[in-house]
């Protein structure tokens, strides 16, 4: 039994769980099946070939539940592969798509099968995780990062207006109420009242909370910053530093949204790795970094505001990301890590503080 702790009125919460993501508990067995491992490799392998390269090793590198990522060494280069599920399926043709229109900064794809849901890539370096025996990301490194990948989002504005990649979920502040609305009404995806999930009071605060919710929305649509792509999971994991500079990569939870979501995972990753507390100036020199980009539009006081509306708006998007990736499988056989993560990120609503 999970024991349980106390958020601000009163609400109980699940305290964090010991499991990872990577306590599969049988949630990515679907990816293993020999079929599935010989036909990826028998298509990487031709694609590789046609290119004049001899394959000399394949190996797995990370098997989630919504996808298998394998390691390939041909003729002296390292190649990536990834299969997606149903929920990542927009994938591929994203990475096409970013690969032709900002090339350099997202990894340069060799192939695709949009079929398939399949994805090869050439390597893109070592990533800031990976970095320096795993020591924390310096500031003057997230700050090259984030005004890059805002260069990224700001480039991508007319481009995603005129002709938005195919299948890329849609959630600006004009479609986020109502897709809040629908998640708190599926308590099954919630799991109320089970353990994993939340509890019958934190659901009844959260759709309490909508209304607010909703203003939070106008407000951020009245501003007027323009939808671009977010990463929606831009941690020191998901980026890359080789030769030519930083390249994102793992895009599987990307949508159209307001760019400054993008923030909740640097900033949270930023806060952790080096034990700052909120507003603590380094943490705000890294936000204003990226607000930088947009201020041909608004002062930096009102982007530090739209910056606030928008990670607690992230936070639901984040919810949702996550019921793409595990469409399709019985939350009730799953470890609770993986049973009702939307729970687990609407909960960050209740504790009247920031989500990062």
């Amino acid at each position: 039994m999970e024991t349980r702790a106390t958020l601000n009125g009163g609400i109980p919460a699940l305290s964090a769980t010991a499991k990872k993501a990577s306590d599969l508990d049988g949630a990515g067995d679907r990816w293993l099946k020999p079929e599935i491992l010989d036909e990826a490799r028998d298509w990487l392998e031709r694609r590789l070939c046609a290119g004049g390269r001899t394959v000399d090793s394949v190996t797995r590198a990370q098997v989630r539940p919504w996808g298998l990522v394998l390691r390939i060494d041909a003729s002296g280069e390292t190649f990536w592969f990834k299969a997606n599920a149903e929920g990542g399926a927009h994938e591929p043709a994203l990475m096409q798509w970013l690969h032709d229109q900002v090339p350099g900064q997202v990894p340069a794809t060799v192939a695709v099968d949009s079929a398939h849901r399949w994805w090869l890539a050439a390597d893109a370096g070592r990533t800031l995780a990976d970095h320096d025996g795993g020591a924390p990301v310096p500031l003057a490194a997230w700050k090259e990062v984030l005004t890059g990948y805002a260069a990224l989002q700001r480039r991508l504005e007319n481009t995603v207006r005129e002709a938005p990649p195919g299948s890329l979920t849609l959630f600006g502040p004009a479609e986020a109420p109502q897709a809040f609305a629908a998640l708190l009404d599926d308590s099954r995806r919630l799991l109320v009242g089970d353990e994993r999930g939340l509890t019958r009071e934190e659901h009844a605060a959260l759709v309490a909370a909508l209304p607010a919710f909703t203003r939070w929305c106008e407000e951020l649509a009245a501003a007027g910053i323009p939808l671009t792509v977010q990463h929606d999971d831009l941690s020191d994991a998901n980026v890359c530093h080789g030769a030519n500079g930083y390249t994102v990569i793992d895009w599987a939870d990307a949508h159209l949204a307001h760019p400054f979501g993008s923030l909740l995972f640097p900033l949270r990753s930023f806060r952790d790795q080096h034990a700052l507390p909120l507003g603590h100036p380094d943490v705000e020199a890294l936000a204003d970094a990226y607000l930088a980009c947009w201020a041909d539009r608004l002062d930096l006081p009102a982007l530090r505001r739209l910056m606030d509306l928008a990670l607690r708006v992230a936070v639901v998007g984040k919810a949702l990301s996550w019921s793409r990736a595990l469409h399709g499988l019985d939350r009730t056989t799953l470890n609770a890590y993986y049973a009702s993560p939307e729970s687990r990120w609407l909960r960050k609503l209740l504790t009247g503080t920031p989500p990062y």
